[in-house]
């Protein structure tokens, strides 16, 4: 989500992509986008928008398979939001209770968790989160770390502090925690939202 001036949905259409440049870390020319006004006002004569960005090649492999099974594509979307979109329909709409819903793909697995705009985060359990050092976890988004707390796979500035654990699981249990040699993760709740200003997905 972001934040962008307030306008008309067609004023949106030319200004998105010049907002896109500033957000999306590809080329402007490798990418298709789209966007969605989800509060037309937040104040400040400023509103909220909701920019889905991805690179062209993955989205054109993806057609060029459904039109090989002799079928039209007409949506491709963010597979998390298709899951929860697919979700809410088959429930009547959306729901008050904290939903995990699981996209188990042949390559990769990803795990959404919707309830209501309640920010929630996912994480590796044995990266050593528990009830005793939950409220002093730092999140770094747009930063992907090549383990736990080492450093050097983005910017620091862009953060979030403070959360309360809600759920561990570890495969592999061993006596002074979890070993990370199996199947693990901590499901935490965020105390703040990240800025919009961030670009997060």
């Amino acid at each position: 989500k972001i934040i962008m001036d307030k306008m008309t949905q067609a004023d949106a259409e030319e200004a998105i992509f010049w907002e896109a440049e500033q957000h999306v870390p590809f080329d402007i020319d490798d990418i298709c986008l789209d966007f969605q006004i989800v509060k037309d006002d937040v104040g400040a004569n400023q509103m909220e928008i909701l920019l889905v960005a991805a690179k062209k090649e993955t989205i054109h492999a993806h057609a060029e398979l459904v039109r090989e099974a002799d079928l039209r594509p007409i949506l491709i979307d963010v597979d998390a939001f298709a899951v929860q979109n697919s979700w809410e329909w088959s429930q009547g709409g959306p729901s008050q209770e904290v939903v995990g819903l699981m996209n188990v793909g042949a390559d990769v697995t990803s795990l959404c968790v919707v309830q209501d705009g309640t920010p929630y985060f996912l994480t590796a359990s044995h990266c050593g989160i528990d009830d005793g050092n939950d409220d002093g976890v730092v999140v770094y988004w747009n930063y992907e770390s090549p383990g736990c707390g080492q450093r050097g796979g983005g910017i620091l500035s862009e953060s979030t502090s403070g959360s309360t654990l809600l759920a561990s699981w570890c495969s592999n249990q061993v006596e002074d925690g979890c070993s990370g040699a199996g199947t693990d993760f901590s499901l935490i709740e965020l105390d703040s939202k990240p800025n919009p200003s961030y670009g997060i997905y």
